[in-house]
């Protein structure tokens, strides 16, 4: 799902022993702005794993049993399909959802949000299927993902690059994993991903929305991560990104606070020069974009070009 698309319900508190470290300053330590680049590698299926696996034991887990593809089991005919059909087909959510933008910022975003979907249409199953691994191994190589012990993050639908992989990698490595719930009021509440079993197609068919099938933690368990991983159709160089049009993600966002990181994942047309904005839109502050089998990844805001600690965006902008 994306900032703006819709997501999930429920209550607070995460799980207890959630670990809540902010990787505040491995962020320092890392240059702003440089890229870093991750290539594709194709993995092994892991070996049977139960799903209560302590932590501890999770953690052990070699790097390359981490990112290895999951079970078979968990790429259901069911959910591949609703992939096909959500929720860029479904289109925006209603008007009142949107938050009241300004009308010629929501045509501005109604039109980039309509020419950004058709470029996703027209993407082959492989060239999305490459560019999720791409993504994957590149938000995995942040220092800031392997300091975290909870991340945020969301079970991608539609033609969004696949995030199945990184989340069932995150997980297995060890950290606490929160996917959204979408709920009737358009705000996201949170329950824990335990494996490819724990998240199921919701009953309804919103969307095409798969959620996780674990008790609910509350709109405010995001508020816990200490990575936030979110969807969107395009991002500018303010940090400044796209959504579905729900403002989902714009509420969620405002709960986190500024020291976690928030990393957007899109294809390489869709970091743009500009996206319409109005005040309540809110920002992210690194960018992972997939280009020719790799991935690269930005700090935001970029620098002005001049700038000795920024590299400029290697594929350019659109």
């Amino acid at each position: 799902m994306d900032n703006d698309t819709p997501r999930d319900a429920a209550r607070d508190a995460p799980r207890d022993g959630a670990a809540r470290d902010t990787p505040a300053d491995a962020a320092r330590r890392t240059a702003p702005g440089a890229p870093l680049r991750a290539a594709v590698k194709d993995h092994a299926p892991p070996p049977d794993v139960a799903s209560a696996t302590p932590p501890e034991a999770a953690r052990a887990t070699p790097p390359e049993a981490a990112r290895a593809t999951p079970p078979e089991a968990a790429r259901a005919t069911a959910m591949e399909a609703a992939r096909a059909t959500a929720p860029e087909a479904a289109g925006d959510p209603p008007p009142d959802a949107a938050g009241g933008a300004a009308p010629a910022v929501a045509r501005q975003k109604a039109a980039m949000r309509a020419r950004l979907r058709a470029a996703r249409a027209a993407m082959t199953p492989g060239e999305r299927s490459a560019a999720g691994r791409a993504l994957r191994d590149a938000v995995l190589s942040l220092p800031e993902t392997q300091m975290a012990g909870t991340v945020a993050a969301y079970f991608s639908v539609g033609a969004e690059p696949d995030t199945k992989e990184l989340i069932y990698a995150l997980w297995k490595r060890g950290s606490y994993v929160l996917l959204p719930l979408l709920r009737d009021d358009w705000d996201l509440d949170w329950a824990s991903y335990e494996g490819p079993d724990s998240v199921r197609l919701r009953p309804d068919g919103r969307y095409g929305l798969a959620e996780p099938t674990q008790p609910p933690r509350g709109p405010g368990a995001i508020a816990r991560a200490a990575l936030v991983i979110v969807p969107a159709l395009a991002v500018d160089g303010r940090g400044t990104r796209l959504g579905q049009g729900g403002g989902c993600y714009d509420r969620a966002l405002a709960r986190v606070s500024a020291a976690v990181p928030t990393v957007a994942l899109v294809y390489e047309n869709e970091l743009v020069r500009r996206v319409p904005s109005v005040p309540h839109d809110q920002t992210v502050r690194l960018v992972a974009r997939s280009r020719a089998g790799t991935a690269e990844l930005l700090r935001l805001p970029l620098q002005p070009a001049s700038s000795p600690h920024q590299t400029p965006p290697s594929g350019g902008y659109i």
